[in-house]
């Protein structure tokens, strides 16, 4: 297991998929290069005592080293948790996307990104200004105009 890439205290995060369930992330999300790492994901808001249908699926340059799929019990209040080892192949920002399907109800689904080494901070292209020329991928000439309010 790999510890943080960063001195950042690790900080939970949370994402809604759905109006009902919520994940929950414990822990870092930023790992080592090209190390395995332990992700723990708490589900919560679900029903007291359902059962709930995990299913995982890394994104290129992550691999998912345990089950792809599980099935948890929620507890009385309606949480459950569960662990599992990832491994960056490749340095960056990857998403590991999870499929969570409640006992009778419907699938929710969530994206949680997970760096390992270090992942530069893309910067935002500035938008053309207004007058520029500009050229696009398929070589078509463009003229970059103000936009212009809707008459009445």
């Amino acid at each position: 297991m790999a510890g943080p890439a960063s001195a950042d205290a690790p900080v939970a995060t949370t994402a809604k998929p759905g109006t009902t369930l919520a994940v929950q992330v414990q822990g870092p999300s930023a790992f080592a290069s090209g190390a395995s790492a332990r992700l723990v994901l708490d589900f919560l808001h679900a029903r007291p005592g359902a059962s709930l249908t995990v299913s995982y699926r890394a994104e290129p340059g992550l691999v998912l080293e345990s089950a792809a799929q599980v099935t948890l019990s929620a507890d009385a209040q309606g949480r459950a948790s569960d662990a599992l080892l990832l491994r960056g192949v490749q340095d960056g920002r990857h998403y590991l996307n999870v499929f969570v399907a409640q006992q009778g109800g419907a699938q929710q689904a969530v994206s949680i990104p997970v760096t390992f080494g270090s992942a530069p901070l893309q910067k935002k292209a500035k938008p053309p200004a207004e007058g520029a020329e500009v050229v696009t991928p398929t070589g078509e000439s463009l003229v970059i105009l103000p936009a212009s309010p809707p008459r009445n």
